[in-house]
């Protein structure tokens, strides 16, 4: 991965999809980071009435009135019942847990760009696709929500598909594209954490800190 490129699997990230007039409104009470514009992504914490860490989101801002959040797994229950208690009640917003329906790969390392160039239509160098973009196309005949974030402070993107991730994951593993093969683990995602000092929630950021 550090050479070429690596692929994992994502499924097991807990995704949200906040929808609604008062969607933005909603994040912009619980999150502290500035909501992104459309077809953005942003780094955001979420916190306690405390002041202090309660969770930590990627957001993408896929319409005016529609996000998505992703976050930890096995915070998924967790993070229901703060939506539950702190979300607006007018019927402005609404909370789906997407689970396991949307399935998720991530490839990182330096030359991830030229393999996800080979599966795509869209251009992805830099200034068609700049960091922390997101955008809907078509990767290996499978449609998919694809954003250029980096899990490992590498180059990279992350990736959503609707369940048929096993013929993709299969293509990606399957044909050598520029030294394309390589499925790494939890364990060397977060030796890359340490190594590119690219600290995380639960790794080198813990619930107990307030955000500044």
């Amino acid at each position: 991965m550090r050479e070429s490129v690596g692929l994992i699997e994502t499924t097991n990230f807990t995704k949200f999809e906040i929808c609604g007039p008062g969607a933005r409104g909603c994040l912009s009470d619980i999150l502290a980071n500035i909501i992104p514009v459309t077809g953005r992504l942003a780094l955001a914490p979420m916190l306690n009435d405390k002041g202090k860490l309660a969770g930590d989101f990627t957001v993408a801002a896929l319409d005016p009135e529609r996000f998505m959040l992703v976050g930890s797994g096995v915070a998924e229950r967790y993070y229901e019942r703060y939506f539950d208690a702190h979300l607006r009640d007018d019927g402005s917003v609404s909370v789906r847990t997407m689970g396991p329906e949307l399935a998720g790969l991530s490839i990182a390392g330096p030359k991830s760009r030229d393999v996800l160039q080979d599966l795509v239509r869209d251009d992805m160098v830099t200034n068609a696709f700049p960091f922390m973009h997101i955008r809907e196309m078509c990767v290996g005949m499978i449609t998919a929500l694809v954003g250029r974030i980096s899990y490992t402070g590498d180059i990279g993107t992350s990736s959503g598909f609707r369940p048929d991730i096993r013929r993709l994951y299969l293509i990606c593993c399957a044909r050598p594209m520029r030294g394309m093969g390589w499925v790494f683990s939890g364990c060397a995602r977060s030796t890359r954490f340490v190594w590119e000092e690219f600290r995380r929630l639960g790794l080198g950021v813990s619930l107990d800190l307030r955000p500044v």
